[in-house]
């Protein structure tokens, strides 16, 4: 038997022979599209990773802000003296609850793996240390965290001006 050899070509240049495939769908793609993103990618593809970037920041952002809000009002509740309460401490009672996120997530991209073994207590301990330094490093990083979320979502909102879809 005869085995025959299929050469894949370009999905978007169908006359030039595909060197790589897309890592999302597997199309075939040329020399010049498999280098065109800084992994092989297809436009369709990349653009669905975009929009679902944008709309899962978007989700994230929703999330943060009612998370905030609710504990913000809390906070306001649980207040003995409501007279002592300005409106600079709900402010920084809102900013906490934004912060406390932002470190939680920097905590957890280094936080090693070791921690899976411990008991109910330890874990109580863990998170509770956790969310304590989550408020102190957030407290610091959420200026920058801001910027660069806003940065990012205007570069995600223009790519898809520019793509017009």
């Amino acid at each position: 038997m005869v085995k025959t050899l299929y050469i894949m070509n370009c999905y978007n240049h169908i006359d030039q022979p595909a060197v790589g495939t897309c890592i999302d769908c597997g199309k075939g793609l040329c020399n010049e599209c498999a280098h065109k993103y800084s992994q092989p990618i297809c436009d369709s593809c990349n653009l669905n990773r975009i929009r679902k970037e944008k709309s899962e920041m978007i989700k994230r952002w929703g999330i943060i802000l009612i998370v905030a809000f609710i504990m913000t009002i809390f906070y306001y509740n649980i207040s003995k003296d409501k007279s002592s309460l300005t409106t600079f401490s709900l402010i920084c009672a809102f900013y906490g609850c934004i912060g406390m996120q932002y470190g939680w997530r920097a905590l957890n991209s280094i936080t090693p793996s070791m921690f899976i073994v411990l008991p109910i207590v330890g874990w109580f301990i863990y998170f509770v240390v956790k969310a304590v330094i989550s408020g102190i490093i957030g407290f610091f990083i959420t200026p920058i965290k801001i910027f660069q979320d806003i940065k990012r979502y205007l570069e995600l909102r223009e790519i898809l001006k520019y793509t017009n879809r």
